[in-house]
């Protein structure tokens, strides 16, 4: 379960947390004078759309018209904080330029049909800027142009190593180029706002006594625990300006992706421990609290409602986060609790239902490795779409151990009777009217169908798991049993 990355994109987002987010930077951050000609030959646009980044994401800041007698557009208003800041015309973005805070007053000159041509003759900050994007572009350009030789070469010879290496080797070649390149813009520009940027984003080196592999050619565990424990040396989390850029929130899900185990007691202590280098309240504690809310909110892979509801209980509370309205709170607490219950990792609620002939059947007394709970209805074509999968699946594993208990969440118990009679289903099936409702709110059973994992003990392994996903779900848990 890694951090998933977002997309940059403007200011309309299309969910809730992103909403915040808009709220939140927009409140937090501090101005300045600031006027910016922009003088692009062979672009006329009535308007262009002058935007910034925030921990990934693009804001819009103002648009600007067009001055036809000067041949310019002119950007002069108190300005938010420094940072990385784009040119666009409509949705398309142009060129980002940096806004330092030590140069209130400056042009930038190109020419629309050829970017490379971009110029600021009295900013010496997006001069060096454009420079070094231009090289590492030209990079870029042949980087791509011999992965798609990768990809042609691994096609004509089925894959053949030994004709890919040059390539391969090409591409890591590559590559050390534009690590070469960054080190040379930071050592050269060492306080450019944008080489300090680059230089948050870059984990430090090991000491060479802190070799990589061991003698027998397997990794050193003491290197990668020297890099967890030094990742962030070169983020100042006090600077709050190093997160308005494209590229921080990369080198933040890196982290937890790289050197964090897949398991929620390892991620929120590895979450607590970032957080606890923030300042509390401020805009490196704010991107954190949102991201991660943000992602396991709407993550269904186990042990991810534990995570939630970490986040909720411990930062998502009035007093952490007073930029945040009570109704959000209000609703996150709302959705924490609702988890509660079933949480992931926690017993699952016991019950005691009837079969379609009256025979009682309970939880806690099914003995199996593991346990499926399938709460459907018969008159939900969307559960009848996808049982037949379901069940399948758990044909593939009955043979292992595997159990599963088909609870039907529809008032119609006669036809449901019929329906079981119909399908020989060899699970448990079990209805009871005046319990269901009950039970259906312990597992929060609602757009149907939903599925439940539980090991032997009758613990939740997994919940909401969807039903093209659950063969594959079922074989990494019976994998791990061995």
């Amino acid at each position: 379960m890694v951090i998933l990355l977002e997309e940059v994109s403007i200011l309309v987002m299309k969910n809730l947390f992103a909403l915040w987010a808009i709220l939140i930077w927009g409140t937090c951050l501090s101005a300045q004078n600031l006027r910016i000609t922009f003088q692009i030959q062979n672009l006329s646009d009535p308007t262009a759309i002058i935007g910034y980044y925030m921990g990934g994401k693009a804001f819009f800041l103002d648009s600007i018209p067009y001055q036809p007698g000067a041949r310019q557009y002119v950007l002069e208003k108190k300005v938010v904080k420094p940072g990385v800041y784009f040119f666009s015309k409509g949705s398309e973005r142009l060129f980002d330029f940096i806004v330092s805070g030590t140069e209130p007053d400056f042009q930038i000159e190109a020419d629309a049909g050829n970017l490379d041509s971009l110029w600021s003759p009295d900013s010496p900050q997006n001069e060096a800027l454009f420079r070094f994007e231009q090289a590492r572009s030209q990079i870029e350009k042949a980087f791509e142009a011999k992965r798609t030789m990768l990809d042609m070469v691994a096609q004509a010879t089925k894959n053949d190593e030994e004709a890919m290496k040059p390539i391969r080797a090409d591409l890591d070649s590559l590559i050390m180029e534009t690590e070469v390149l960054a080190i040379k813009y930071i050592t050269m520009n060492p306080e450019h706002l944008y080489a300090k940027m680059l230089k948050s984003v870059r984990a430090p080196e090991p000491p060479a006594s802190i070799v990589p592999s061991l003698k027998n050619g397997s990794p050193n565990p003491a290197f990668s625990i020297w890099q967890r424990t030094h990742y962030w040396d070169n983020t100042d989390f006090n600077n709050e300006i190093l997160l308005r850029n494209t590229y921080w929130h990369l080198f933040f899900d890196n982290f937890f992706s790289q050197f964090v185990a897949v398991q929620p007691d390892s991620l929120i202590n590895a979450i607590d421990e970032v957080i606890a280098k923030t300042p509390p309240g401020g805009d490196f504690y704010r991107f954190i609290v949102l991201r991660i809310a943000q992602y396991y909110e709407l993550n269904t892979a186990p042990g991810a409602d534990r995570i939630f509801v970490h986040m909720v209980d411990k930062y998502m509370r009035k007093d952490r986060t007073p930029w945040l309205d009570m109704a959000t709170l209000e609703r996150l607490a709302y959705k924490a609790d609702s988890h509660r219950p079933n949480i992931t990792g926690s017993m699952a609620v016991n019950f005691i239902l009837p079969d379609e002939n009256g025979n009682p059947v309970e939880l806690y007394e099914i003995k199996a490795p593991i346990t499926l709970l399938i709460f459907y209805s018969p008159l939900c074509s969307h559960c009848m779409e996808v049982m037949p999968n379901i069940y399948q699946a758990f044909l593939d594993y009955q043979v292992k151990g595997l159990a599963a208990v088909a609870l039907n969440t529809d008032e119609e118990s006669a036809y449901w009777k019929k329906f079981v009679a119909q399908q020989n289903w060899i699970w448990y099936d079990v209805d009871d009217r005046n319990k269901m409702p009950e039970i259906e709110n312990q597992y929060n059973a609602f757009n149907l169908p939903v599925i439940y994992i539980l090991d032997k003990d009758k613990r939740i392994l997994a919940k909401r798991v969807a039903p093209g996903a659950l063969g594959d779900m079922l074989a990494d848990f019976y994998a791990k049993m061995k």
